[in-house]
């Protein structure tokens, strides 16, 4: 090897086992780095006001109600954002600051903590007022100068501190349009396309139609509705005038849908509405119970309210879904087919089948979906199918009936029908027919 690569191979191990040295004995960035020093260490629960000025500009005040829940009640009286308080609370109550920069100050103007850009006033339950004060920005290092009032120290805080404290009334505001607890949610009632329809959540949690008429709703559907309702938002920034203007479009823009939705809290009815329009150049404006005003949605918001009953019907015929059955049954004019499941092979009788088979025929019952609804056309049923799955087992039956060149297909027990491609119907009654004995295994 010649020597000057001999050389630098030697210095750049010397330079490894150095950092190896130093890392050890500093340890890791952060590695059991103790906290800072604290500026505030106060009980969250004792919190009963926050006051946030800024030199210049806004002051912002939230309290705390006999409910335990925070308001705004400065600039002006709104709800308070749950997610965006607690973090403002949790920050206030355990302030570190990274470190002390002097024992004692007799002059802050030079920190900027004269006449500070932000200043933070917590009061607690018994009164006790606690002031956290941020000057400049630390030259270089990053972070803040930082003081408590009756406190002669200086103090700095990471940048990323600050800005949990620095909240505007946007920030900390609920920007939500309805405030109704969705895993409480019972009722949602859609008026839209001159139809009225009702949903009700079943105890399980599914969602049914029950006005107009009782129908199985399309689950997800009706999730993708009050998700619409639970994230429709207004804009924190609006300003007197533009909601003038928005009031008076609102005034002459279409009705596209009037949904109220009910709560029950502790046997307490929480109703709340929301009526949406559109305007001549398809923008959805909307306005709530719940807050003043009419607030501009987005498209794909507005778009998702102007919907039909036909949109939020099950298009399924079996609910059975992916839980395991254990009988189907297939009945046409060529005869009656019984598949039963006995531990994991599936008999017809006392004769072991094709499992592959079996399952192809329920990998069809579970895909049958509906292409439309119609309100007559079911005669004399040509094919009867049904399945039993779950624990405990329920039992799903479907009648099918021709009607010229399409089907038409009722759920056992309900007036409701589905209309059937030819395709989907020939190609169910062919997967029954062909399930036969298993192939014999290959002997070794």
């Amino acid at each position: 090897m010649p020597l000057k690569r001999l050389l630098s191979a030697v210095v750049a191990l010397l330079i490894a086992a150095g950092l190896v040295w130093w890392s050890r004995e500093k340890g890791a960035p952060g590695d059991d780095a103790p906290a800072g020093p604290k500026l505030l260490d106060l009980a969250e629960n004792k919190l009963r006001k926050i006051e946030l000025r800024r030199a210049g500009g806004e002051t912002t005040v939230l309290e705390r109600g006999a409910d335990d829940q925070w308001s705004l009640t400065s600039p002006a009286a709104f709800r308070a954002d749950r997610d965006a308080v607690q973090t403002l609370v949790t920050a206030l109550s355990k302030l570190n600051a990274e470190k002390i920069v002097e024992e004692k100050v007799d002059d802050f103007t030079e920190f900027g903590l004269r006449e500070p850009a932000f200043i933070a006033l917590v009061t607690m339950d018994d009164g006790t007022l606690h002031t956290v004060m941020l000057g400049d920005e630390v030259p270089a290092a990053g972070g803040q100068y930082a003081r408590l009032a009756g406190d002669p120290r200086l103090f700095t805080i990471a940048a990323f501190t600050k800005t949990n404290l620095d909240k505007s009334t946007i920030d900390l505001r609920d920007r939500r349009l309805l405030t109704f607890d969705s895993t409480a949610l019972q009722t949602v009632e859609l008026r839209s396309r001159g139809q009225s329809v009702e949903f009700a959540r079943k105890d399980a949690g599914n969602w049914r139609i029950s006005k107009p008429e009782p129908l199985r709703a399309d689950g997800w559907q009706v999730e993708e509705l009050v998700r619409r309702l639970r994230e429709a938002q207004l804009d924190p920034a609006q300003s007197p005038d533009d909601a003038r203007k928005l009031a008076a479009e609102f005034n002459r823009a279409a009705v596209i849908a009037v949904i109220a939705v009910i709560a029950v809290n502790d046997s307490t009815n929480s109703q709340q509405s929301l009526e949406v329009r559109r305007t001549a150049d398809n923008r959805y404006l909307a306005r709530s119970s719940a807050v003043e005003g009419v607030h501009l949605l987005s498209n794909d918001t507005g778009e998702g309210f102007d919907k039909s009953i036909a949109d939020f019907r099950s298009r399924k015929l079996f609910d059975f879904g992916f839980a395991e059955p254990s009988k189907v049954e297939f009945k046409d004019a060529k005869g009656v087919r019984v598949f039963t499941k006995d531990a994991a092979a599936w008999k017809e009788g006392p004769k072991t089948v094709d499992s592959v088979g079996v399952q192809s025929l329920i990998d069809r019952l579970r895909d049958l979906t509906a292409e439309g609804f119609p309100a007559s056309g079911f005669t004399t049923p040509e094919i009867e199918v049904s399945i039993t799955a779950g624990k405990p087992a329920t039992t799903e039956k479907i009648l099918v009936s021709r009607a010229g060149e399409r089907f038409i297909a009722r759920r056992d027990g309900e007036p409701a029908l589905y209309e059937l491609k030819a395709e989907a119907v020939n190609e169910m009654a062919q997967a029954a027919r062909d399930i036969k004995e298993p192939p014999p295994t290959e002997k070794k």
